[in-house]
């Protein structure tokens, strides 16, 4: 028995593979890696050094997304399968229709981006970066938790017209408040919005570092805990706190998927308890908690301050599908930057949620269409990295935990939103490591006959039945040696 060494399942399922060197792939990553940069600075460029370009820095991904997508072509591994073919045709149709309702070819352009320039790295990326790439990027995330930790308590102690906590375009005192005279610390990011992102994902790479050990250094796990804690409960973000636990909940399925994880997780619990009794005693910390109570006081508590917030989206998209035409209003009018082209300043023209835009912008039939094709998209990573879970993985599954809300019911229109959906869910896909597939040499594996309309369940007792007359002996005639002996060489491609 061995191991063929070979590009995962998942690169195979989305879209022809690369060559085996590493250097025919290392341009590519670095355009993942620049992506990632612009991703976590693009709001300190739009706030504090070039508040002159803000409105261009929203678009500042875009070249390098087109620059992968051509790159990935030219070197033979952009997937062609039925996602990214949906995509393009969803939007074609949706393109063509808004020109046919609206005359502002630069806001459906704008639109157009929004919806769909993006989508298609999700399935790129499996074929760029290898899951040691992903945990790369998972360590530097929690190193850059640490600063910004301090980052969010030098903004959550400022008022709000200080420099520290200006909002897009230099606007002093533009940022969202919390309660009272408390701003809602931003961090590097435009808005809070990026940094909910921001703490969700840590908080996914946080408990994969637990999970999944020897993947990321102890020490780095456990400073990674106060400084998460912190940045939550001073945060003023009731989604931020939505999203962790969302976060929390994903560990606990893992744990009851494969109870000897349960193990692994008392580290990280008793370390945040004990933590959140420390700091219980800090006067910023319990003015961030005072924060918090208030918000959720004032908004109708859990219920209705979170839960109803998300699910009355979707009823309000029924409302404003009832309202629409049928080929919508055009592509784009929906977001903030639509909303300052079309009036001067930024709003939400079409209603707040993600799917009230979509259906406003789109019409109810191609608003609908997109918006499953998103929900089909994150049930497809879903299922993916659950069988990594079996398979031994947690981090697949923490990171489309933190990502999957934002990719079903994210406003797209923020760019940082768009983003962080974008790549955690696309790194999801390339975190899963099937690059070790066991292979039996020895006993040949029959072919299965398959009998038009018979059942699945009869189609597995087929196969039972099959392994259950394969002699025994033939099993286990292999040598010892034989079936230990190391991985083949390059220099036997048959065997790959």
């Amino acid at each position: 028995m061995y191991y063929a060494h070979q590009k995962s399942s998942v690169g195979e399922r989305f879209g022809p593979v690369a060559e085996n060197s590493t250097s025919s792939l290392s341009s590519l990553r670095s355009l993942v890696w620049l992506y990632f940069w612009l991703l976590l600075w693009e709001g300190a460029l739009r706030k504090w050094f070039f508040p002159s370009l803000s409105t261009p820095l929203l678009v500042v991904r875009d070249p390098v997304v087109l620059l992968i997508y051509a790159v990935t072509l030219a070197k033979g591994v952009f997937p062609f399968n039925r996602f990214i073919l949906l995509i393009a045709a969803l939007g074609i149709v949706s393109f063509g229709a808004s020109l046919i309702v609206f005359d502002r070819l630069g806001i459906i352009a704008y639109g157009l981006h929004t919806n769909f320039l993006h989508l298609p790295l999700i399935f790129v990326l499996p074929n760029i970066m290898r899951p040691k790439d992903v945990v790369r990027m998972g360590k530097w995330l929690l190193l850059l938790s640490l600063p910004m930790t301090v980052l969010v308590i030098y903004q959550f102690i400022s008022p709000s017209g200080a420099r520290i906590n200006a909002a897009a375009g230099g606007d002093l005192g533009g940022q969202m408040m919390a309660i009272g005279d408390r701003v809602r610390p931003a961090g590097t990011f435009s808005f809070v919005t990026g940094m909910v992102s921001f703490l969700s994902v840590v908080a996914a790479v946080l408990l994969s570092g637990f999970l999944d050990q020897k993947q990321l250094p102890p020490w780095l796990c456990v400073a990674g805990i106060p400084a998460l804690l912190l940045s939550l409960v001073l945060s003023g973000s009731r989604s931020a706190i939505a999203f962790v636990t969302i976060i929390v909940i994903a560990a606990l399925l893992i744990c009851a998927r494969q109870f000897q994880r349960f193990s692994q997780m008392l580290t990280p619990v008793l370390l945040g308890y004990l933590t959140f009794l420390g700091f219980c005693y800090l006067p910023l910390f319990r003015a961030g908690l005072e924060v918090h109570e208030g918000r959720l006081k004032a908004g109708g508590g859990v219920n209705r301050g979170i839960i109803a917030r998300y699910l009355g989206g979707f009823g309000e998209s029924i409302e404003i599908a009832g309202q629409t035409p049928l080929l919508g209003r055009g592509l784009g009018i929906g977001t903030n930057a639509g909303a300052a082209l079309l009036t001067g300043s930024r709003g939400f023209l079409l209603g707040e949620s993600e799917w009230s835009r979509v259906v406003g912008e789109s019409g109810p039939i191609l608003g609908y269409a997109y918006l499953m094709l998103r929900m089909a998209i994150c049930l497809f990573i879903t299922r993916r990295c659950w069988a990594a879970v079996v398979r031994g993985r947690a981090l697949p599954f923490l990171l489309i935990a933190s990502s999957g809300l934002d990719l079903v019911s994210g406003q797209f229109g923020q760019p940082t939103i768009l983003g962080f959906a974008v790549l955690f869910s696309g790194l999801a896909l390339a975190a899963i490591d099937d690059s070790e597939v066991e292979v039996d040499e020895q006993v040949p594996q029959k072919p299965i006959r398959r009998i038009r309309g018979r059942a699945p369940l009869a189609e597995a007792l087929q196969r039972f039945g099959d392994r259950a007359t394969t002699p025994l002996a033939s099993r286990f005639s292999e040598p010892t040696a034989a079936r230990d002996r190391s991985p083949p060489s390059q220099e036997s491609p048959s065997k790959i």
